[in-house]
């Protein structure tokens, strides 16, 4: 590792452990953005395969191309024994990395990233783990905070369940959350050309659902809370945006629209899968209602905000922290009945939605800015540095 010089700028290399580009993705990529340049000298690891490749050169990041890893949850003995084999054979291609680079510090943007820097700590640089989730694997994050010398966690939730598992941990996590940067997720298309891109009607109402499709996601949840919301508003359409990103949920998928036919909801909900273009897909709805009862934080529900959709969640971790009921969204019961309610509120309703918007980019300005979260992880990573750490030995 090389010397803290005042004068040398930080050099930080960011794991990523795929090259798909979902909610962890993105932040990454607007911290990436956000960096002083001249403080701090980003460099990134991550799969060649998939979009984040292109985004970071589009960044000017110097990227050192890794496989992807995804590791799964089995207890089957050769399949252990495998991906225990690809933790150490990553974590020797990180090796390899930080010896040519000679980064200061290391960030793993994924727990399954965290793992593979900490499975074996000779020669690392600190290494800061991101927590993104609030559902992951016991021993995994018990390993990853344990061989961290930082954590971030992406809400007060997450920090809890963090914390609940690995106690060891309360002593090096803090709650740095996603940030949004209203000037880059900024609608291209006039709204209504994208509603006439979905083919929809000068007096229809547009309900929207973004995410990956995944049971967590809860899109069964969208589309019972749509025919709710439909047996009240007639003229409303529903859009699910988002796709099985690793092909990991066929059989949900396919459950999600045989369950939009079994509940009459055919011609109602477009699918429009994974989109570049959520910003203008979002400013043209007319609300977001956002399912997941397990969400960490809802970058989705920050995005929304920004362009200033009104945005219902449910009333539980991430989306609590973000909206403040009836001023910045509204909150709801984790049943369709509670969220279609607050659904019709807002769609029947043009003085609350309106204020609703203006409350939710405000609370996104306020406390969920790109910049925030740029400085303040800055200052995590100075404040690393300048630490006298145990000592690692060379590689």
């Amino acid at each position: 590792m090389r010397p803290p010089e005042a004068d040398t700028p930080c050099r930080v290399l960011y794991v990523n452990h795929v090259g798909e580009v979902s909610g962890g993705e993105m932040s990454l990529l607007t911290l990436l953005s956000h960096l002083q340049t001249q403080e701090f000298e980003p460099i990134a690891a991550a799969p060649r395969q998939g979009p984040l490749h292109a985004l970071l050169d589009k960044l000017n990041i110097t990227t050192q191309h890794i496989p992807p890893l995804r590791l799964r949850k089995t207890r089957n003995p050769l399949a252990l024994a495998g991906q225990a084999g690809a933790l150490m054979l990553r974590r020797i291609q990180l090796g390899g990395i930080i010896q040519r680079m000679r980064p200061d510090i290391v960030h793993a943007n994924s727990l399954t990233a965290a793992v593979s820097a900490t499975t074996w700590s000779v020669g690392m640089p600190p290494v800061v783990c991101h927590a993104r989730d609030l559902s992951f694997p016991k021993r995994a994050m018990q390993w990853a905070s344990s061989g961290a010398e930082a954590i971030i966690a992406i809400s007060e939730s997450v920090k809890k369940a963090v914390v609940e598992v690995a106690p060891e941990a309360a002593d090096k996590i803090e709650v740095i959350y996603n940030g949004i940067d209203e000037e880059q997720f900024r609608p291209q298309k006039a709204r209504a050309a994208v509603r006439q891109m979905l083919r929809l009607e000068e007096d229809e109402l547009l309900v929207g659902n973004v995410g990956q499709l995944v049971p967590w996601k809860r899109q069964d949840m969208f589309l019972d809370t749509a025919a709710l919301i439909a047996s009240k508003l007639p003229r409303a359409r529903f859009v699910i945006v988002g796709a099985d990103m690793f092909g990991e949920h066929l059989d949900y998928v396919a459950s999600l629209r045989a369950k939009a036919r079994e509940l009459g909801l055919g011609k109602a909900v477009i699918w429009a899968g994974y989109r570049d273009d959520v910003a203008d897909l979002m400013a043209a709805m007319d609300a977001m209602v956002h399912t997941a009862e397990v969400e960490p934080l809802g970058r989705v529900i920050l995005e929304a905000l920004c362009v200033g959709t009104p945005c219902v969640a449910v009333n539980a971790n991430g989306p609590a922290e973000i909206i403040e009921n009836l001023e910045s969204g509204m909150l709801a019961e984790a049943d369709a009945q509670s969220l279609a309610d607050a659904a019709v509120s807002v769609l029947s309703k043009p003085r609350l939605a309106e204020a609703l918007a203006e409350g939710g980019k405000a609370r996104v300005a306020e406390n969920f800015s790109a910049e925030q979260m740029a400085r303040r992880t800055e200052q995590l990573y100075l404040r690393l540095r300048s630490q006298k750490l145990p000592r690692r030995w060379p590689i």
